[in-house]
């Protein structure tokens, strides 16, 4: 889990709440990357990142929702070396860097708010 996703509330078997501290997209696709390079994916992050890229100007924004298909598709089948590169196509899709801030909670059927 990236190190600016802290958990500051947790409710057993229901639900855990997320701050998010300035954490740069940059630097969360960087640690994505990092994890799938050791074949693993981090839900969480994963999460995160989806939730945030909704707010993301594209500089090709129909590219950019293929491109995120696409990677859904790479997580359901653990296909890390196509994530790899998919993620990376998606990343000089993206205008600029952003801080994410703010908190988030899962709940225990994956849902997030």
């Amino acid at each position: 889990m990236c190190d600016e996703i802290v958990p500051i509330e947790e409710v057993i078997d229901l639900q855990t709440t997320y701050s998010i501290l300035e954490l740069k997209l940059s630097n969360l696709i960087t640690y994505i990357v990092r994890a799938c390079k050791q074949e693993h994916f981090n839900i969480l992050d994963l999460k995160v990142l989806f939730h945030s890229l909704r707010d993301v100007p594209f500089s090709n924004e129909g590219r950019a929702l293929e491109l995120c298909n696409e990677l859904m598709e790479c997580i359901r089948d653990k296909s890390f070396s196509y994530f790899l590169k998919k993620i990376k196509r998606l990343r000089h899709l993206i205008n600029g860097d952003y801080k994410i801030d703010g908190s988030m909670t899962m709940y225990n059927d994956n849902n997030v708010r």
